[in-house]
């Protein structure tokens, strides 16, 4: 084969040599991941790293694609991919043991500091970003999936998650306000206002993803 043969025709040609050894393109990739092979570690070992995440995820995303191409195939992926977010929340749980080392407080042990503004706010951060950061992140983006600007990017719609890092507050105070009619007015450098009907406390909209993540955690 040319080196400088069409691309179409390099994959042709490679299935062909795949077919003719016995092995089909899944059975090749998933033997090419799974062998344990000096040679074959050395060649898949930025696949996993962050060097080749960006690329990992493209042949992720061209997998998605294919399920995505009937009603039945998206079924399909939507409850992998639910069973993968389900593997994940079981393993992140709040810290077992007595507060402030764990979770549990005993009623005999509550004192005032418990509840101070220092306090809940170490608790806050060791359960969003520490603790449970998966299911915190999943409850914000739902909560802030609402009405968008229609010229905002892809990126401000749906902005990576990094771990330990929490949503902005102000998306979610502008969404939830929204749902219930009350008038946001964002920042200078914000956008846009909404219209009311009613108003949410502003102490729920601080704390819904602590208070859910909380109270499934227990």
């Amino acid at each position: 084969m040319d080196p400088s043969a069409p691309l179409v025709d390099k994959i042709i040609y490679i299935c062909d040599v795949i077919q003719h050894l016995g092995l089909n393109p899944k059975s090749f990739i998933t033997s090419f991941l799974e062998i344990n092979n000096p040679d074959l570690k050395s060649r898949r070992g930025y696949w996993g790293i962050s060097r080749g995440w960006p690329s990992t995820f493209e042949l992720l995303g061209a997998i998605q694609g294919q399920f995505m191409r009937n009603a039945p195939g998206a079924l399909k992926w939507s409850e992998y991919i639910q069973d993968q977010a389900v593997i994940i929340l079981c393993r992140q749980n709040p810290t077992s043991g007595i507060h402030p080392n764990g979770s549990y407080i005993s009623s005999a042990a509550i004192t005032p500091e418990v509840f101070n503004s220092d306090s809940k706010e170490r608790h806050y951060e060791k359960l969003t970003t520490l603790e449970m950061p998966f299911l915190y992140q999943m409850l914000m983006r739902m909560l802030s999936n609402g009405s968008h600007p229609e010229d905002a990017t892809e990126e401000e719609l749906h902005p990576p998650v990094v771990l330990g890092q929490q949503a902005p507050i102000e998306v979610l105070e502008e969404d939830l306000m929204e749902r219930e009619g009350f008038e946001y007015a964002r920042s200078k450098n914000t956008t846009s206002s909404r219209h009311s009907r009613g108003s949410w406390g502003a102490g729920f909209i601080d704390t819904i993803g602590n208070g859910l993540c909380g109270g499934l955690g227990t």
